[in-house]
């Protein structure tokens, strides 16, 4: 049977799992390369003998906006060679490692301070893959998502003080929250907020809708591991299906997503690793979200258990 990250295919993107070290033979933009450890500024980018020293430096000057562009993360291999800087990305392009890995060490975006990721308007299509951000004191998120349609494959998301993944509610307009993102395997992890934050802000009428967050890993994160902004008469949950692991012991909240309404939505194949799952550790809305095949570690749950 094959796996779900494994039928992902982009004609004129990407092929995951496929192709020549990940890469399609459908692919047909340009690959660059950064390395923490042994890149210099004034360097093409253009092989891994000649690599960028930033990525930023690589997205400013040699990625074109949607021509199919990847930067290939390399020199990271041993603790310490970080890129040490906040990413600002507005272009859409595929950010990954350069080279397959197992469930070890990523290259990692860790700034001194701030936001590790922040996928600004205008960058439709990014995708990343095998890439941890780690956010660093307030408001330094993992990860801020304000564009629609990002995919995010065995990302590793985490930050000190607050959220690993914030996606970004707006007073007005679309194409700008969020929404259409797909979140495939990896962990959100370890954070000192929420693992996600739906909304970022109160005060806020529109929200990242059709989300899709599968095969996710949760742990260590000191506030629930989804969360809204608790407003009450707000959707913030509309076409979301959330499917994870939640894995730490008995925790007091892993998901808060009731503060506002739902319409479309579902928590389903979910492991939560409790002994007795009830309405103060899950709260979804009443009406619009669906709780299908769920767990704890004692089996089965039933949606009247947590409503």
């Amino acid at each position: 049977m094959q796996r779900q990250d494994e039928a992902i295919s982009y004609k004129g993107h990407v092929d995951f799992l496929g192709g020549v070290d990940g890469i399609s033979s459908e692919y047909s933009g340009k690959t660059f390369y950064c390395d923490p450890k042994d890149g210099l500024p004034t360097n093409s980018g253009l092989d891994r003998e000649h690599p960028r020293l930033e990525v930023q430096s690589a997205h400013d000057d040699l990625v074109v906006h949607g021509r199919g562009d990847v930067v290939k993360l390399i020199g990271f291999e041993e603790t310490g060679h970080d890129f040490v800087e906040n990413l600002v990305i507005t272009k859409g392009f595929g950010l990954i490692a350069g080279h397959p890995i197992g469930n070890a060490r990523l290259p990692t975006v860790a700034p001194a301070a701030g936001i590790a990721l922040d996928v600004g308007p205008g960058s439709f299509g990014f995708w990343l893959r095998d890439v941890r951000g780690a956010g660093v004191g307030v408001g330094g998120y993992g990860m801020k998502l304000a564009c629609d349609g990002v995919q995010l494959v065995r990302p590793d998301l985490t930050a000190d003080t607050e959220a690993g993944l914030v996606l970004v509610g707006q007073a007005s307009g679309e194409g700008k929250t969020g929404s259409g993102l797909r979140l495939i395997g990896g962990q959100v992890a370890e954070c000192g907020g929420n693992g996600i934050r739906q909304g970022g802000a109160t005060g806020k009428d529109i929200f990242a809708t059709n989300v899709h967050i599968l095969g996710t890993l949760f742990f260590g994160n000191g506030d629930a591991d989804i969360e809204d902004e608790n407003e009450v008469g707000k959707t913030y949950f509309y076409q979301w299906i959330v499917s994870g692991m939640f894995m730490d012991r008995n925790k007091a909240e892993y998901l808060a997503m009731k503060g506002g309404l739902a319409t479309q939505s579902a928590v389903v194949n979910s492991f939560f690793n409790d002994s007795g799952l009830n309405n103060t550790k899950i709260k979804i809305p009443a009406a619009g979200c669906g709780w299908i095949n769920n767990y704890d570690s004692t089996g089965l749950v039933a949606q009247s258990a947590i409503t």
